[in-house]
């Protein structure tokens, strides 16, 4: 893809409260359309406002629903360039990457020629094919020098639910950036030196590099055996739901209910991988700002239940907090905080157990109790347990971080934890978090 250079800011606007390095290449893994919608919309709004074109390559569907958010917001699409995604990226029935890198070449340079700044966001189209996997990266790839060569932005947006882990983690070594519905951070995989961000000091570099050594180790892991996993566990998925739609006896309609949980729960852990270490490296992991704590962790309670059934134990969720109640915190952090806690309880209890969360205020604060009648904790076992790589019972899985990680976000958030067990009788935790005025 041969195209002319052109200079720009070293900064550019991405919506109207955020900046991002200019020429860089974002990879969106979205969840809900509507989220998506509304972020395609900041995204052109925020270049028309800048005096942008915006190269929008998109379903009809989407793009009159975009329109209709446009114009509400009483935006104006007329610098818009609106392209269709099949005749784009299907051009000859197949995703072909010579034809489309021309395609993409020929819908560029008149704006190149005539020196206008532009950014771009696409949602590629492709069908089964053989080796698409290969072909998706290359054109990412080819798309990333390109963006990083003009100084121009671009959104490369897929569905989450229908992207392997394996393609996801090889797509993010081509993107700078990596964004979902709510965050956008920077990608840990991508390499790029003359991009690359220079810590504070010599002993601030080796602190990171040591902190995040189990990190890659994990992904390593995820990105070995997702494709072996996950794209099995959609098809297992798909009979199951099949199955569950004819007339069955209630036992059987229960064990097909059971292999769909478990396939939500697999999927789940390994997502759930792969987006924590995006987030765990970067400064938005630990950005302090306003949020409906009801809304994280009901988030995590819709997981933990069907995490909970996989293994005959029974999750009971009460809370008694206010949706206009807030907290300092975020979003992510807290929902590993909570995940992390109930995860273990489950993880340590008996089948046929049951474990207790609840969720109230006491004195202004915002209190999470996660209770288990399990295996329980020696007194020894608590004065390590929040030593990183330490594990309670060797028996079980897990690396030994999870506290030690969650310890330092409720300090973070200047909260406080408390952890009261007894060995073969459970374990209480109480998480106390200020709520705001």
């Amino acid at each position: 893809m041969e195209v002319g250079k052109t200079l720009s800011p070293e900064h550019v606007s991405l919506t109207g409260d955020m900046s991002i390095t200019n020429g860089a290449h974002i990879l969106y893994c979205y969840n809900s359309s509507s989220d998506y919608i509304n972020n395609a919309a900041s995204y052109i709004q925020t270049g028309i406002e800048l005096g942008h074109r915006v190269i929008f390559i998109e379903g009809h569907e989407r793009y009159r629903s975009l329109v209709d958010v446009l114009t509400h917001r009483r935006v104006s699409v007329e610098n818009v360039m609106y392209v269709a995604s099949e005749e784009f990226y299907m051009t000859h029935g197949s995703f072909i990457f010579d034809r489309i890198v021309r395609n993409f070449t020929d819908l560029i340079q008149p704006l190149l020629d005539q020196n206008v700044t532009f950014r771009v966001w696409s949602h590629p189209k492709w069908r089964d094919q053989e080796d698409i996997t290969s072909k998706l990266v290359e054109y990412e790839s080819a798309c990333q020098r390109v963006f990083s060569n003009l100084g121009i932005i671009g959104v490369c947006a897929f569905d989450a639910n229908t992207v392997s882990a394996s393609l996801q983690n090889a797509l993010l070594e081509h993107h700078e950036y990596f964004m979902t519905d709510r965050k956008l951070v920077k990608s840990l995989l991508y390499n790029s030196d003359d991009r690359a961000v220079i810590p504070p000091s010599l002993s601030a570099m080796a602190q990171l590099r040591h902190e995040m050594d189990l990190y890659r180790q994990k992904l390593d892991f995820v990105h070995a055996v997702s494709h072996e996993v996950r794209n099995p566990l959609t098809v297992i998925k798909a009979y199951a739901t099949i199955i569950l739609e004819r007339t069955l006896d209630p036992d059987t309609m229960q064990k097909m209910k059971s292999i769909r949980d478990y396939v939500d729960v697999i999927d789940h852990e390994i997502a759930n991988i792969i987006n924590t270490e995006q987030m765990l490296g970067t400064d938005s992991f630990w950005h302090i700002e306003t949020i409906n704590p009801l809304t994280s962790i009901r988030n995590v309670i819709s997981m933990m239940e069907k995490k909970a059934s996989t293994q005959n134990i029974k999750l009971q969720y009460t809370d008694r907090l206010l949706d206009s109640f807030v907290i300092q915190a975020n979003s992510v952090g807290l929902e590993l905080i909570v995940s992390n806690l109930i995860s273990n309880a489950i993880k340590y209890s008996a089948e046929g157990a049951t474990v207790d969360v609840d969720v109230f205020t006491f004195e202004g604060n915002l209190v999470i109790r996660v209770a288990d009648h399990g295996i329980g904790m020696s007194e020894g076992q608590m004065y390590r347990l929040f030593s990183k790589y330490e594990k309670m019972n060797w028996d079980k899985g897990g690396q030994g971080i999870g506290l030690y990680v969650v310890k330092h976000l409720i300090d973070h958030f200047s909260g406080r934890i408390e952890f009261y067990s007894k060995l073969g009788v459970g374990t209480e935790v109480f998480v106390t978090l200020s709520l705001s005025p």
